[in-house]
């Protein structure tokens, strides 16, 4: 258990320390001044990139949406909707990832905790 948790934490840290480097890398390769875009060193480019990102956080490795009524359902016009859980969650995320080809997915953090048998066993060795 000892050993899967300290994978864990590296991957984790090695996942967060690479998306550190590519938002500060991202941020001094491109600048725009004036409407022209221009590079960290001073060549001129008229093509920005669109670029997209989405984020995730508090999933809580939910894969199934909940069941009951005061979590997991909103009203809309044609009832109850059941939200939640992985399918839902892949569905939104496919429908704004349409038209933009560049989309960068991520999460914040959060993706792990909650499993039903994790909250069984009340975060004890098992």
């Amino acid at each position: 258990m000892k050993k899967a948790l300290k994978i864990l934490c590296a991957a984790s840290t090695a996942a967060v320390l690479s998306g550190g480097i590519f938002m500060s890398s991202s941020q001094t390769l491109a600048s725009e001044k004036d409407g022209q875009a221009t590079s960290r060193h001073g060549k001129g480019n008229t093509e920005l990139i669109n670029l997209q990102l989405l984020s995730l956080t508090d999933f809580h490795g939910y894969l199934q949406a909940l069941n009951d009524k005061s979590n997991g359902q909103i009203m809309t016009t044609d009832g109850p909707l059941t939200v939640g859980g992985a399918a839902y969650m892949a569905a939104h995320i496919k429908k704004l990832k349409a038209g933009h080809e560049n989309t960068i997915l991520f999460s914040a953090g959060d993706d792990f905790s909650g499993w039903p048998f994790e909250v069984a066993s009340h975060n004890l060795d098992v």
